[in-house]
């Protein structure tokens, strides 16, 4: 696996991209429940995965592969490809409900906010950046 933005493979998000667990589950779930009209979730959120820049990056890279796993399931990838386990459901869902356009959109933009923290921006702000740019990009 490549990994975009040099976050520790070991970091609890990442690692836990191998072997998924509630951890992971519960990121993508806040994740997929994010809605245009209400923001304060996407501050909260971008709060919660922002308040170290290694957790920032592991967060966005996170959100760049579950845009792949998306994609994948978009394109009528079998659920065991797109999606492990827990999760998989959400992944269904969320992919049924963005166009391909946008899910390539938002793994555009967790990689360039990834690449924003490795060049000193601030953590949470970049992504709430990325955060709004699902909806308002």
């Amino acid at each position: 696996m490549t990994w975009i933005c040099g976050v520790d493979p070991g970091h609890p998000l990442v690692c836990a991209r191998r072997a998924p667990g509630p951890f992971r589950s519960s990121v993508l779930c806040a994740a997929a429940a994010l809605r245009p009209d209400n923001a304060l979730p996407w501050v909260e959120l971008a709060r919660e995965h922002g308040d170290s820049r290694e957790s920032a990056r592991a967060f966005c890279e996170l959100m760049y592969l579950w845009a792949r796993d998306l994609l994948a399931a978009k394109a009528g990838a079998p659920p065991e490809r797109a999606e492990a386990g827990e999760v998989a459901e959400v992944t269904r869902a969320a992919a049924a409900s963005l166009t391909a356009a946008q899910i390539a959109r938002r793994a555009e933009l967790a990689s360039e906010a990834s690449l924003a923290i490795k060049q000193n921006a601030g953590a949470t702000l970049a992504v709430e950046r990325m955060l709004i740019g699902w909806f308002h990009g």
